[in-house]
């Protein structure tokens, strides 16, 4: 599936001189289905064209998706997308897919990108249309789903290196290392490592001065909690770690009751969010800080209101970002996962054993 995103001001289309769709800030996205493409190919290209950060926040910088920005997409089919001019002068439209086929699929990308949060606005699919737009930048960004990473094997190379830090007379084993979370979860993934750690739990405002932004909010509020128990344990390695649920730009943290976390799962039945983990270590007696955030998408399966609240009455959304355990009962609301499960749980393994030796190697 290839697609054209142009950022823009406004953008219409007409079939036959009626209007049929119209937008103002957002994007204007032509997109081609070629024979082949599935389900994964929609997925992929709906998150892209949501999560991409083309536009401008207040100091000017491309930093805000067109979610956050609170923008429209105008969504134009455009099987020219395919066309092979590498012989003669006809282009060659092979490889675009017949109607049958793309049909389907181009409803299910305006699905999947309303599912995410924007407004949809639709040309008319086989027809002669005029498509007028006042691109804003002017940002005009290609994206083709045959180019995505793929998910057959591992999604970074493999890092046999990271065994080395573990088992007996690994170094990881014979260093003093400070977990600053109360977090069970958190415990017993680190547990199943085999490393030994100490607890101690850091006391932190998790809000005031604290970042809107979804990646750089998870990143400072495990440094601060680092900081805050690095400040107590300045020879041992600290290892803190904040993980949050984010939908759209909307970021979701603990419930704080019942009503709030019967919300929460309203709000993320049916739709795929990401669940972001950052993971802070620290040595401050050698001045050495390491941190990653790392992301992972879940879908959840459509449920209705009875469900839900028998999930709430659980007890088990207490506690637990976005107000589900993922390992547990909440489990049953999942479709699936792109990434790491034990980030989503609480602790990515791999990225924080890369993140320890990271730490020690220096």
């Amino acid at each position: 599936m290839r697609a054209i995103l142009q950022r823009v001001a406004h953008a219409s289309v007409e079939v036959e001189g009626t209007k049929v769709g119209e937008i103002d800030r957002g994007l204007l996205v032509l997109v081609g289905v070629a024979t082949g493409d599935d389900a994964d190919d929609v997925a992929w290209i709906a998150r892209k064209l949501t999560e991409l950060r083309i536009f401008p926040d207040d100091a000017g910088r491309m930093n805000r998706s067109v979610l956050e920005v609170g923008g429209a997409v105008l969504l134009v089919s455009q099987f020219t997308l395919h066309a092979d001019v590498r012989r003669g002068r006809r282009p060659s439209f092979v490889a675009a897919a017949s109607p049958d086929e793309a049909v389907p699929l181009l409803d299910e990308l305006r699905r999947a990108i309303e599912a995410a949060g924007v407004m949809v606005e639709t040309g008319r699919f086989g027809a002669h249309m005029r498509v007028s737009l006042l691109n804003d930048g002017p940002v005009t960004i290609p994206l083709d789903s045959a180019e995505r990473p793929r998910r057959e094997g591992p999604a970074n190379p493999p890092a046999p290196e990271r065994y080395r830090w573990l088992g007996a007379g690994g170094v990881l084993t014979s260093r003093r290392l400070v977990l600053a979370s109360a977090s069970p979860r958190r415990s017993a993934l680190l547990s199943e490592l085999g490393l030994a750690f100490e607890i101690v739990p850091a006391d932190v405002d998790e809000r005031d001065g604290i970042p809107d932004e979804p990646e750089a909010h998870a990143r400072a509020v495990a440094e601060r909690k680092a900081r805050a128990v690095a400040t107590l344990r300045p020879d041992d390695i600290v290892l803190a770690a904040d993980t949050i649920v984010v939908l759209g730009s909307r970021i979701f943290g603990k419930p704080s009751d019942d009503e709030d976390a019967f919300a929460m799962l309203r709000a993320l039945a049916g739709r795929e969010h990401r669940v972001l983990t950052a993971v802070c270590v620290a040595h401050a007696a050698r001045d050495h800080w390491r941190t990653r955030v790392v992301s992972t998408s879940v879908r959840f399966r459509p449920a209705d209101d009875a469900e839900l609240r028998r999930y709430v009455a659980s007890g088990e959304p207490h506690g637990k970002a976005g107000a589900y355990a993922i390992q547990g009962l909440g489990g049953l609301l999942v479709a699936g996962i792109d990434g790491d499960y034990s980030n989503v749980v609480g602790l990515p393994q791999g990225d924080t054993i890369d993140l320890l030796a990271e730490v020690l190697a220096r």
